[in-house]
């Protein structure tokens, strides 16, 4: 059992060393034609929030792209889920990621009902303001 134990802890190890590899890839990438022309400000957010960790999904994007829309008023997950076509769940799921210490690319305002979401400053001042 000890050698199973060993070998699945080494193959962890070689997934990890090579899922980071493939995330320093993606970050010295070229930005896509449509991102690296974009200047509007939620396309320079997506350029920042891929740089600020490469990992971030598709639909991370896609939700950070209407939370910088709304910029700097912050919006709630009713429209943010109605334009992307994806049920509230499965938002709230999304935006707990993006809120994550190794994210932090959005915030989360408790003190409203309902809950609006912000972009963080850091995402906000990487992205060049707005």
């Amino acid at each position: 059992m000890t050698t199973m134990n060993a070998l699945f802890s080494e193959l962890a190890d070689h997934h990890e060393a090579i899922a980071r590899s493939l995330r320093a890839h993606v970050a010295a990438m070229p930005m896509h034609s449509d991102e690296h022309t974009d200047t509007a400000f939620p396309g320079r957010v997506v350029a920042a929030a891929r740089h600020i960790h490469p990992a971030v999904g598709s639909r991370q994007i896609e939700a950070l792209r209407h939370i910088a829309d709304a910029h700097p008023n912050g919006i709630t997950t009713g429209p943010v889920a109605k334009k992307m076509s994806y049920d509230q769940p499965n938002l709230y799921l999304t935006l707990q990621a993006l809120m994550r210490p190794q994210f932090n690319l959005v915030r989360k305002d408790d003190s409203v009902s309902p809950h609006r979401y912000y972009l963080t400053d850091q995402l906000v001042d990487a992205a060049g303001g707005a």
